[in-house]
């Protein structure tokens, strides 16, 4: 390992950002390794969820803010610096039953904060339509296997639980089913339109089974100790304390 390539692993792998160790930790090497010998940008990508709010607050702004410092800090010392994508995850706030004028609003909102950072943007449909899954293929899913897959799924409480504080569906119990049916094929497309990339999450590893099999940073949103998603967070100041979108 060369010496930039140690000194942005560190930068990438310190407490100040991160909530626990990452996963893979020698793929988020070999990933960065590689970077710095092409002179590209180290690729990072990650979720943005979408809640029941049109506007952003002071949650979105301390959370990019956040993010943008680790970012600011790799750019110093390594030119082609990192380039960080979200993916909107407009389609988890329609299996929440959120109006549609709702998540409109917001993915505008964000996307000019995101521009604002040089942070690049995906909509989750974008990725849904480009690999032809659908709600309605996930509904199917979620219908034919209600029993065994179901009554056995690790995360299925915490899914339930999730699901009680952020869906406004009525059925919430078919909203956390169908999230987790979601996450399986979202993370069989994300490896293979993100291989190579660094998965981030402000959730914790006890979520890892959501996740791409990727090499992955578990950071804080706002600030150091702050493990709050900002979608969730409301103008008020009350958030719901999950860890996924």
């Amino acid at each position: 390992m060369n010496e930039i390539t140690a000194q942005i692993s560190g930068q990438l792998n310190t407490w100040k950002y991160k909530r626990a160790h990452p996963y893979k930790i020698n793929e988020v090497e070999k990933i960065i390794a590689e970077s710095v010998k092409a002179g590209l940008p180290i690729p990072l990508f990650g979720y943005w969820g979408v809640g029941n709010k049109a506007d952003c607050n002071e949650a979105e702004a301390n959370s990019v803010g956040y993010l943008n410092s680790l970012v600011q800090s790799i750019n110093k010392i390594y030119s082609p610096g990192v380039q960080v994508t979200f993916i909107l995850s407009d389609i988890h706030a329609d299996n929440n039953c959120i109006p549609k004028d709702t998540i409109g609003e917001y993915i505008k909102k964000m996307q000019m904060m995101f521009r604002e950072n040089n942070f690049k943007m995906i909509l989750l449909s974008e990725l849904y339509s480009k690999y032809g899954l659908s709600s309605e293929s996930v509904l199917e899913d979620a219908s034919i296997n209600n029993k065994i897959w179901w009554q056995f799924f690790p995360l299925k409480k915490d899914l339930i639980k999730q699901a009680n504080n952020v869906s406004l569906c009525s059925d919430k119990g078919l909203s956390a089913k169908c999230y987790a049916v979601m996450r399986k094929n979202e993370s069989e497309i994300l490896e293979k339109e993100f291989a190579n990339q660094i998965f981030i999450t402000y959730s914790a590893p006890h979520y890892r089974m959501l996740y791409p099999n990727l090499p992955t940073l578990y950071l804080y949103s706002e600030k150091k100790g702050c493990c709050t998603v900002p979608w969730f967070t409301y103008v008020d100041g009350d958030s719901v304390r999950i860890n996924e979108d």
